[in-house]
């Protein structure tokens, strides 16, 4: 039998290919910590997602989290003079378009956000964005229902970027 984060796991893969996307992400909110860390992906190159904390407002996670409302990148290239620390999920994975959507609010605040990504130039429509939210909200369901440990500091997540 599967536990909760191989069911989230299996679902986040489908989704991915589903969505013909590189790379597919869930952020949650450490209300204890006022953090942000990606704790669910499918597609990743690397582990240095495991490394990125953001406090909130900051980063395409903080952003979407703050806002409440979907944030779309659409054919973005980082430059040279920009700041690393608000994009580094973009810069760790390759990450030329984006859709990140929040899941929806439980008593004011948003739980967690659905990343979806390209490593090549790609046009994310509306109907995209809709298909997103219902699938973070789906997965919401299972991660605060199942998931005790996705709140709890992990080892090597101690530290927030400014």
């Amino acid at each position: 039998m599967l536990n909760v984060q191989q069911l989230i796991q299996r679902e986040l893969d489908a989704f991915r290919t589903d969505m013909r996307a590189d790379f597919v992400a869930i952020a949650l909110t450490d209300p204890t910590a006022h953090a942000i860390r990606f704790r669910y992906v499918s597609g990743n190159r690397n582990e240095r997602y495991k490394r990125i904390v953001l406090r909130p407002g900051k980063g395409v996670a903080g952003t979407v989290i703050r806002m409440g409302r979907p944030l779309l990148m659409q054919f973005t290239e980082p430059k040279s003079m920009d700041d690393p620390r608000e994009y580094p999920i973009l810069l760790a994975e390759g990450l030329k378009s984006l859709v990140g959507v929040p899941m929806e609010a439980d008593g004011g605040r948003v739980p967690g956000m659905m990343l979806v990504g390209c490593r090549s130039f790609r046009e994310f429509l509306p109907l995209d964005v809709a298909v997103i939210a219902k699938k973070a909200n789906e997965l919401k369901k299972w991660i605060l229902s199942g998931d005790s440990t996705v709140y709890s500091k992990e080892k090597g997540h101690e530290g927030v970027n400014p």
